[in-house]
């Protein structure tokens, strides 16, 4: 895709996107049960992975509409907030990992600082 387009579409550097992946992808590969046998084997244009149900997650969370990401990513729209779900999921259960802590200052004048 290209380290521009990347940072277009997921707001973040090629490196970045890769590196949340490594730490996402174990609990992002879990296998959605349907009953429907082409489900089970995989749809028509395949098992979707874990960095496509990241990239359709961050495309959302960007304010991207299922419809299109869909297209772009060749899913089916319900897939889309399936994927979104698993990303949530996935970052809920690594949460307390060192790379995804978020601290916020507690001095007035830092947190003006970060707002310029």
């Amino acid at each position: 895709m290209g380290d521009i387009y990347v940072r277009r579409a997921f707001r973040m550097p090629e490196e970045d996107f890769w590196a949340l992946h490594d730490l996402l992808k174990r609990h992002i590969g879990g296998k959605v049960y349907s009953k429907k046998k082409k489900q089970r084997n995989g749809a028509v244009n395949g098992i979707i992975s874990s960095a496509i149900r990241l990239s359709v997650a961050l495309r959302y969370f960007a304010g991207g509409l299922a419809y299109d990401i869909s297209v772009m990513h060749g899913i089916s729209h319900s897939s889309v907030y399936v994927s979104v779900w698993m990303v949530v999921d996935a970052v809920n259960k690594t949460k307390w990992h060192p790379q995804l802590a978020i601290v916020f200052p507690k001095e007035h004048s830092k947190q003006f600082e970060i707002a310029q």
